[in-house]
């Protein structure tokens, strides 16, 4: 059921979008496209693998976890492939978790790992949103989308912070398993956000992520033959990957477009190229996401011929 709610959230928003769009247009510069740009973009997208799980793996090292570069790589573009194919953006988070789970770490440290690095990427995004916003007040003349952008930036911002404080919730309600495991996870976020270096460098790592996603997204413009200039896709793309990262859609489509086109037509960009690069983004990330599941087959593959082969000699 909620997979269906999420579908056909995603299928509204971007019919909503489409119904105003000149098709023409969109075709046209489509077709005019650039595709070395594009390719160039393509191979950024999936490059962040790489950084991405060397940040992982400081805050596995921060809580005391041991897991290997390669295996942290496989697991980042595994969880990514199924980021894509499942219902949810956080599908791929869960995969990960069962990854180390099947691994040998203890459930409460793989799952608060994947956590708290979730939780350190969105907000060093809302961090980005609120140091933007003095040029996105100069963007937005009416202010609306200025103010709804520092009003959800800091309300993210209240709610990671209280996290932090969660293990001091009064004894009586620590009873409870998940009071107790919500306590566990604010300790441990504490211990990476102040305790070491790990919660520097996986901030410093995450705001490095959203400032090459910009990046993608302005080639991608570039590709297209809009007159755009770096700096306001780092103020404007921030925002629109929060807004995306809501689990109220299948992987982010139609929340991701929508606000896409909503956020650069204060740059006055036509809605037919801002539809067009959401999309060729959208479809970036799923191109980024297939090496994670090349992985996650031969890995299946092998595990099963390894288990044909141990039936065939008690056989």
């Amino acid at each position: 059921m909620a997979f269906i709610f999420k579908l056909l959230v995603s299928a509204l928003l971007i019919g909503w979008i489409i119904r105003g769009l000149d098709l023409e247009a969109l075709k046209t510069s489509l077709q005019q496209a650039e595709p070395a740009l594009f390719i160039g973009a393509y191979a950024a997208l999936t490059s962040l693998a790489l950084i991405q799980a060397a940040r992982w793996q400081w805050v596995l090292a921060a809580l005391g976890g041991r897991h290997p570069y390669p295996n942290a790589l496989a697991n980042v573009l595994i969880g990514q492939f199924f980021n894509q194919t499942l219902p949810s953006t956080i599908g791929g988070d869960a995969v990960r978790v069962w990854l180390l789970r099947t691994g040998g770490m203890p459930l409460g440290r793989a799952l608060d790992s994947v956590i708290i690095d979730r939780l350190i990427a969105l907000a060093a995004l809302m961090c980005m949103g609120i140091a933007g916003l003095p040029w996105l007040f100069k963007l937005d003349a009416d202010d609306v989308g200025a103010w709804t952008v520092a009003a959800a930036s800091a309300a993210g911002i209240l709610a990671l912070t209280s996290i932090l404080v969660l293990d001091k919730v009064p004894w009586v309600l620590k009873r409870w398993r998940p009071v107790q495991a919500a306590a566990a996870l604010s300790t441990h976020a504490r211990r990476v956000t102040f305790g070491s270096r790990a919660g520097i460098i996986a901030f410093t790592t995450s705001v490095l992520i959203h400032s090459c996603l910009s990046m993608v997204v302005f080639t991608i413009a570039i590709a297209l033959g809009v007159d755009i200039e770096a700096w306001q896709c780092l103020v404007l793309v921030p925002p629109v990957m929060v807004a995306s990262a809501i689990p109220i859609s299948v992987a982010g489509w139609g929340v991701r477009e929508s606000t896409m086109v909503a956020a650069f037509a204060l740059i006055g960009m036509p809605q037919e190229m801002a539809f067009a690069i959401s999309v060729l983004f959208g479809l970036g990330v799923i191109g980024a996401g297939l090496p994670g599941g090349v992985i996650w087959l031969a890995a299946r593959a092998r595990t099963t011929a390894t288990m044909n082969a141990v039936a065939d000699s008690r056989g």
